[in-house]
């Protein structure tokens, strides 16, 4: 998808146009809707004078060993319906390749981005084993870590600037029916998917807090949804894709980060000005 604002002062370049997109395939929609569209803008005051832009891509791949007990060592509470125990309890290890890769929607200079995340199983012996909440974690890193400007070096974000945390899994297998029908079994209702997620931001929150305060309050977290898909794919949206999805898409995930001192403080500078 490509665009353009007329009467903008801000000025126009290939960063400016793409739009990186996340496309989802939803067990159920409204009524009649053959499809649904969901768009993060800026205001118009805001996009006149502050730049709105594409990052660069960030990819990564994990394909070391690592103990999942890890996580688990620290004193961390979990949500009901979950009684706490390693997602991982036959081995210690995984050595599967996960590929992540990364592209964010930015506005201003460390004012607010919308990073999306797409992590992808090239080499999956025993996906059932993955350690999930390592990935979980890696995912957000590496979301915050693409949030900023491709002539940038390092992102202005952290986890306390995260707002929003949306999650979508993979929760039903789809095999066809004919042509025109489809057979769809549910398998997954997300409860310790959501459980994880929630480990996860509380630890990240309670380790930043307590670097920088000397606190462990953690119970300022972002907000986070979790979302059942049949299947999902990123685009980078240009002509020319950058972000191949290789191997099997295990989770995706929109983070939206904004720096509300900031925003309001670059607007004071340079609007009308």
């Amino acid at each position: 998808m490509t665009g353009n604002t007329e009467n903008t002062t801000v000025e126009e370049s290939e960063q400016t146009l793409h739009v990186p997109l996340l496309m989802v395939c939803l067990p159920e929609l409204p009524a009649k809707a053959q499809a649904e569209v969901e768009l993060v803008c800026a205001t118009r005051r805001a996009a006149t004078c502050l730049e709105v832009c594409t990052g660069p891509i960030v990819t990564e791949t994990t394909s070391e060993g690592y103990d999942v007990s890890s996580l688990h060592n620290l004193d961390m509470p979990w949500n009901a319906g979950y009684d706490g125990t390693p997602s991982r309890t036959v081995s210690t290890e995984s050595t599967s390749n996960i590929s992540m890769s990364s592209v964010s929607r930015s506005m201003g200079s460390g004012c607010a981005s919308m990073s999306t995340v797409m992590a992808s199983c090239t080499s999956c012996p025993d996906a059932m084993n993955l350690d999930t909440e390592q990935v979980l974690s890696q995912m957000i890193d590496l979301a915050i870590k693409a949030a900023k400007k491709r002539d940038e070096d390092l992102t202005l974000f952290s986890i306390k600037d995260i707002l929003n945390v949306r999650l979508y899994y993979t929760a039903a297998s789809v095999s066809k029916l004919g042509a025109t029908k489809a057979n769809v079994q549910y398998l997954d209702d997300g409860s310790h998917l959501r459980s994880q997620l929630h480990s996860v931001l509380k630890l990240k929150s309670a380790m930043y807090y307590h670097e920088k305060h000397g606190s462990s309050n953690s119970s300022n977290i972002p907000a986070y949804t979790v979302v059942p898909v049949l299947g999902m794919h990123l685009s980078s949206g240009e002509e020319t894709p950058q972000v191949e999805n290789e191997g099997t898409p295990l989770l995706a995930m929109q983070v939206f980060m904004c720096d509300m001192l900031r925003t309001e403080a670059e607007l004071w500078i340079r609007y009308n000005r």
